[in-house]
């Protein structure tokens, strides 16, 4: 429903704002072994689907919680390999939203329209990333590792809206 989904996106623009700043750090700390890899930023486009839905978007960083920073190159690629994969998501939930008349009559799809532009080319880039960083020998432990941060990160974020098939509820 439309009332789920305005619950739910300040909690992704919580996770992306607190994302793209570690994800800018850590690019330029390891851009030598990025060979190519250019991470865009996504909070841009969920504050603007959270505005165009009516919602706060002032103060819905939350560093707090869900803060990120990454020790090495190794860490980043299993980081990139969770972003870019939920890219292949959002172009699902892109063609689900265009079903729903409130949505697209008030807005608020910038982001998974950018994800049905996109998707292919980010999630391509990215496995040619973790390939090139395999054959260079990098730590998979540290791979995975930070695979699991973001996805525990992501839902640290999330934390405070409970979604079930039927019904969303707010932490008080």
């Amino acid at each position: 429903s439309s009332h789920r989904y305005k619950m739910v996106m300040p909690g992704f623009l919580g996770f992306y704002d607190t994302f793209d700043s570690a994800a800018a750090e850590a690019s330029r700390r390891f851009s030598n072994l990025l060979e190519g890899y250019t991470y865009e930023p996504r909070s841009p486009l969920f504050r603007a689907d959270v505005a165009a839905l009516g919602g706060e978007v002032d103060g819905i960083t939350q560093a707090d919680r869900c803060a990120m920073s990454f020790d090495s190159v190794s860490e980043y690629v299993g980081a990139l390999y969770v972003v870019d994969g939920s890219v292949l998501g959002g172009m699902t939930m892109n063609k689900a939203l265009t079903r729903n008349p409130e949505l697209v009559e008030k807005g608020g799809k910038t982001y998974w329209r950018w994800c049905q532009r996109n998707g292919l080319n980010h999630w391509r880039s990215t496995l040619k990333l973790v390939e090139q960083a395999w054959q260079r020998g990098s730590n998979t432990a540290a791979i995975t590792a930070g695979a699991i941060r973001t996805f525990s990160s992501m839902h640290d974020c999330l934390k405070g809206v409970e979604i079930t098939a039927n019904k969303v509820k707010a932490d008080e």
